[in-house]
């Protein structure tokens, strides 16, 4: 028992999903499971329901199992960062939570399906707050394992919502659709997608040889 402690990290390191110092009030929360570590999903949302003024908050878990009991909601009033990895049934925790001051967002969970409605909903749900940062299977060690063929992101349409996003770090994802999305307004609507946009990552994308003169083409244009 750490009454006073407010930011754990734990790294491969086993631990206790019901232990009080991961239900302890705290500011900042980073969990990275063993791969050998099997733990339900509301059990991991149970440790973040316990820590309702979190800033900062990490999980990544290999092996999760499905929930015993459905997932409720969690608002994490003054939560900023956010990063969710590891097995495909963490998306589900994302569709749980309610983060009305989230200013970075980052995803680097296992590509079963497209994820973009869940971002959607989330920024829905927590009242469209103010993103500044997004990051989706950009931290990986071995990107094309998230690459199904259509990419973790099927439809870019959720970034016009993101008009305040200014880093976005995209891996294993076919290159065309996100240009399309970001490249210069069709005729119909005026408004550029993300205007104030500064920084673009890209790695692991499988492209056309004309990929990269698009790329240039529409950095041309934003600037």
């Amino acid at each position: 028992v750490l009454p006073e402690l407010r930011k754990l990290t734990l790294q491969y390191t086993p631990f206790k999903w019901s232990s009080p110092m991961v239900r302890n009030n705290l500011r900042s929360l980073n969990l990275r499971s063993l791969p050998t570590t099997n733990i339900a999903l509301n059990r991991i949302l149970h440790i973040v329901n316990g820590n309702k003024s979190l800033e900062e908050l990490c999980l990544h878990f290999s092996n999760v199992l499905s929930p015993m009991l459905p997932l409720g909601c969690v608002t994490l009033p003054e939560l900023r960062c956010l990063s969710i990895g590891g097995h495909y049934l963490m998306t589900s925790l994302l569709d749980a939570l309610i983060t009305p001051a989230l200013q970075s967002l980052t995803l680097d969970v296992e590509g079963r399906d497209p994820i973009e409605e869940s971002i959607t909903n989330l920024l829905t749900r927590s009242t469209h707050p103010p993103v500044t940062t997004l990051a989706l299977a950009y931290g990986v060690s071995n990107a094309p394992y998230y690459y199904n063929g259509s990419g973790l992101v099927a439809s870019w349409h959720f970034l016009s919502e993101l008009a305040q996003l200014r880093t976005l770090q995209i891996g294993s994802t076919p290159l065309d659709p996100l240009l399309s999305s970001l490249g210069v307004p069709d005729e119909d609507s005026l408004a550029w997608t993300c205007p104030s946009l500064t920084h673009l990552a890209l790695r692991a994308w499988p492209a056309h040889i004309d990929s990269i003169s698009k790329l240039v083409q529409m950095v041309e244009a934003r600037n």
